[in-house]
């Protein structure tokens, strides 16, 4: 299951407004498997270091960067927040805060270090649903199925779930769905011939 945190409209508007000396904009790819989230730990720390250098050069005060780094490794060695990831994270980060989203789609990895925050690639997440549930009913079996952008289809397990179509309908077979099916389809004149 994808552990997601989509930044709602309010906090989307918040971040859109955020201003700084420096805001460090960070995306990356993450994955819901725990046993290789190693890799993008890597890879953010890879891509801070880029953001940091180009703060260096410019000649940014140390002491903010010393405080900006502090958030980054203070992030890097949380193993409960990295236990639970989605597909991609984007992290905002300034000398005083940091932010974290965790997304269902995949996105590109990218580093952007402005006055203000990146967000194009924040606004797929906040505008497209990325999962879905199929109650799948039929002749000899009931299941809820949940669909994820990109993993397998998982069976959902619901307690006292119908077995099958008729008892969902609550009748005792199947050929009693369909005498009812027929005469709905003839304004409950069940003798009626279709046309």
């Amino acid at each position: 299951m994808l552990y997601v945190d989509v930044p709602t409209r309010q906090e989307f508007l918040a971040l859109r407004e955020k201003r700084a000396d420096t805001c460090v904009s960070i995306y990356l790819e993450t994955t819901p498997l725990s046993q290789h989230v190693d890799a993008s730990r890597t890879q953010l720390s890879n891509l801070f270091k880029i953001g940091r250098e180009q703060l260096e050069a410019s000649g940014f005060d140390k002491r903010r960067l010393a405080a900006l780094t502090e958030l980054v490794d203070d992030l890097l060695d949380d193993d409960d927040f990295w236990r639970l990831q989605a597909n991609s994270l984007a992290v905002f980060v300034t000398p005083d805060a940091l932010q974290t989203f965790r997304l269902a789609n995949r996105l590109s990895p990218m580093v952007k270090v402005s006055d203000r925050l990146h967000l194009n690639p924040l606004l797929r997440a906040i505008t497209f649903p990325h999962a879905a549930y199929v109650l799948a009913v039929s002749e000899n079996a009931v299941r809820l199925i949940e669909v994820l952008p990109s993993l397998d289809p998982s069976r959902v397990k619901v307690p006292d779930l119908p077995r099958d179509a008729a008892s969902a309908a609550g009748k005792s077979g199947v050929n009693s769905l369909f005498v009812l099916s027929r005469c709905a389809r003839h304004n409950g004149k069940c003798g009626s011939k279709s046309n």
